[in-house]
């Protein structure tokens, strides 16, 4: 009898775990239906338009312009070694701060979705990517010929 009541508590708490991660992945996918982002120029964009993944791929490409950029730049003799340390400082800001959005690009292309709560945590990094790769644009613009 103890034993079949173990079963038996056990199949309930299996049940309990599962509506809970139901509801919770339910409530992931409200959150995105729902999430707003702000750009860095203050428009507020639903995660799930069209605007948001247009916003999101011009970000990713501005980002590997500038990461190309980065990689073709030759240091000037005039440069001044401090400004040299800024660029590279916000350089490696920008490649932290741009890394969710480089595997949310990998799992588009993969035809893959690593879940609603994922998604979303990848979504509200978009706008800090594009305000990182906006300062390296700048710095490079800066210190171009």
């Amino acid at each position: 009898m103890a034993t079949r009541r173990f079963a038996t508590d056990r199949h309930r708490a299996g049940r309990r775990r599962l509506r809970c991660s139901a509801v919770g992945a339910l409530l992931c996918l409200l959150a995105a239906g729902c999430m707003t982002q702000v750009t860095p120029d203050g428009r507020r964009l639903r995660v799930d338009s069209d605007e948001f993944r247009d916003y999101a791929q011009q970000v990713f490409r501005r980002h590997n312009r500038a990461l190309s950029e980065l990689m073709q730049m030759q240091p000037a003799a005039g440069d001044e070694p401090a400004r040299v340390a800024q660029l590279e400082d916000a350089e490696a800001e920008m490649l932290r701060q741009c890394e969710n959005l480089n595997q949310l690009a990998v799992a588009a292309r993969d035809q893959r979705s690593d879940g609603p709560a994922r998604t979303v945590e990848l979504a509200r990094s978009v706008a800090s990517c594009d305000r990182a790769t906006r300062i390296v644009e700048t710095l490079l613009d800066e210190m171009s010929p």
